[in-house]
């Protein structure tokens, strides 16, 4: 009866699998026909064994990942091909097709996890002879120096830095003469600035200043590399596994990328890779962490440079120290304390420091730019069925008349650009009273238009927009200019490798260019963590809280929005799967 279950299920699954919301029930009788015998078996085994498996916490959160990965799979699906969900329950075939597909996946999910969670259960544990590690500040600076050995060409190449449209519009901001502004976060102008000017009072030249920067920012990235890789040695027994980590901090090609790119996300998401560290450090030992000032001063400062940085951030911030306050029970105080100062700093920074030095702060249409989107998709959608007067009061927030014509679903930058904020400003309660209003009315067009908006950060097949590769020619700032300091032959090669990646699919090797995929890593993470190493799931609850604030972004396929959880990958995967407790028995 066993086998004969195991089998009915993995063929329901290869059908489901194989099928991808098509109607063609035939799909399996093809060519493919013998590869497919072969997922079938391999599924009716997996089946077969998880049935017979004793442990019932592995099969739960082994079965956890599967279902929200395989959820995940169905919703961009549906997603990417029609822009909406709707689609896919209008007919009892597409509804069939895809109850199968889901079923398939978590299959497919489930046997990874099943496996891999069963095989490090069941890995030896080193009893006596544990590996001696010792945190070296000595190999951390041996590391940081072999990195730039790889990063510098990089710089080299794109000297003064890699200038997008973002980047030659914060040194505007910081340089101008007007006022500053918060769109691109005002501290970081204010740094900018005073390099910018230090700079070009020496020199007379805002070029030089620039290249400063880039190079200051190239240092304090491949400095924390190699600190957060010295940290993570100690999960790691196998030496050539320990080899090919460093190489992911030596040689992808985005780390090197982005360390040249004057973004705010790139310095964001190395104080978040900053901010891992200490809660692995405070999950070790919280006793000393949180008795050392030090230690729990970064931490904090961390917590409160996230949302200076970057708007979004602010979902860490505040997540954080809630969790923090049930995690830690011993050391409420300090959670307590800390979390307070950071909050007075922050609005005192907002309310006071910030007008006080005429700084204008960020437009409501780029706090709210996820409600403006499911706006006009009522507006694009439903219009029809509004009266004459809810029609009206939805377009006066924005300039142009027909703003449903402008509506990307994807993209959220054309819609934005065209709200009211003065009108805003005048009455904010009516305006989320009519976002309220036509949720309750049109709660579908709100779903579809807000998972449009963020599905590439948890959907791994979708192209990624990594950078423009090259300077934006619309925009100038002074005298900052393309003027390699070299042209470094193997950086072109890697770039035109790189874009035939991203703009091809190439099969596996795209999805290392995919946030939606190291996020579904980190899930498969997270539920290890609740299987067997409980501690270290306030790493995952930091990337769950960085996750929330990244699906407010304005856009669906920005590569640096989900950096953060990229660079903090190696620390999680590793701190929670090594980290295992002494084998108990099944069940227990």
């Amino acid at each position: 009866m066993t086998l004969a279950f195991s089998l009915l299920l993995a063929f329901l699954a290869v059908c489901g699998f194989r099928m991808e919301l098509t109607t063609d029930y035939l799909a399996l009788v093809n060519t493919e026909s013998f590869i497919w015998l072969l997922v079938f078996l391999f599924f009716a085994r997996v089946i077969y064994l998880s049935i017979r498996e004793k442990d019932k916490r592995l099969k739960i959160f082994a079965s956890g990942f599967a279902v929200i990965t395989a959820a995940f799979y169905v919703l961009g699906i549906s997603l990417s091909k029609m822009y909406r969900l709707s689609w896919i329950w209008e007919t009892r075939s597409y509804l069939l097709n895809t109850f199968l597909m889901f079923f398939g996946h978590t299959v497919l999910y489930y046997s990874f996890a099943f496996l891999s969670f069963r095989m490090l259960r069941d890995a030896p544990i080193p009893a006596d002879k544990k590996p001696q590690y010792k945190f070296s500040m000595k190999k951390v600076l041996l590391y940081w120096g072999i990195l730039l050995i790889f990063y510098i060409p990089w710089y080299l190449t794109y000297y003064p830095g890699l200038l997008t449209p973002d980047s030659l519009n914060q040194i505007m901001d910081a340089i101008s003469l007007d006022s500053l502004n918060n769109h691109h976060s005002a501290v970081l102008n204010l740094v900018i600035r005073g390099i910018l000017l230090a700079v070009h009072k020496f020199t007379g030249s805002y070029q030089t200043g620039v290249g400063i920067i880039t190079c200051i920012q190239m240092l304090i990235i491949t400095f924390v590399f190699a600190f957060s890789y010295e940290w993570i040695r100690k999960y790691m027994h196998n030496k050539v596994i320990a080899v090919i980590v460093f190489l992911w901090f030596a040689l992808y090609p985005i780390h090197h990328l982005f360390s040249v790119t004057l973004w705010k996300d790139i310095l964001f998401s190395v104080c978040f890779l900053i901010l891992l560290l200490c809660i692995d450090a405070a999950v070790i030992d919280e006793k000393s962490f949180f008795r050392n000032k030090k230690k729990c001063f970064l931490m904090f400062l961390c917590l409160l440079l996230l949302p200076l940085m970057r708007h979004n951030g602010i979902t860490v911030t505040v997540v954080l120290p809630i969790y923090f306050f049930f995690r830690f029970k011993n050391f409420r105080k300090q959670v307590a304390i800390g979390f307070a100062c950071v909050l007075l700093v922050f609005f005192g920074w907002k309310l006071i420091l910030m007008p006080a030095l005429h700084i204008t702060d960020i437009a409501p249409a780029h706090v709210y730019t996820f409600m403006e989107q499911q706006i006009v998709r009522v507006l694009d959608e439903h219009r029809d069925e509004l009266t004459e007067e809810e029609r009206s009061e939805l377009q006066e927030y924005f300039l142009v008349p027909e703003i449903w014509t402008l509506y990307n679903p994807r993209h959220a930058d054309k819609v934005k650009d065209q709200f009211n904020n003065e009108l805003f400003h005048e009455n904010p309660f009516r305006f989320f009273t009519l976002w309220l209003k036509n949720g309750l009315k049109f709660p579908l067009a709100y779903i579809e238009a807000f998972l449009l908006n963020d599905y590439g950060f948890w959907f791994p097949e979708v192209n990624q927009w990594i950078s423009d590769y090259s300077m934006y020619d619309g925009v100038k700032v002074e005298d900052i200019h393309p003027a390699p300091l070299a042209k470094i032959g193997y950086v072109e090669k890697i770039i035109i490798w790189l874009k035939q990646i991203q703009f091809t699919k190439t099969p596996v090797l795209f999805l290392l260019f995919s946030p939606g995929t190291y996020w579904w890593l980190w899930i498969y993470c997270g539920c290890y963590s609740l299987y067997r190493n409980r501690k270290k799931f306030a790493l995952f609850m930091a990337g769950f809280a960085l996750w929330l604030g990244i699906l407010l972004v304005p856009i669906t396929n920005d590569f640096r929005y989900g950096y953060g959880l990229i660079v903090g990958l190696p620390l999680i995967l590793f701190a929670s799967l090594s980290g295992r407790t002494k084998k108990a028995g099944p069940g227990k």
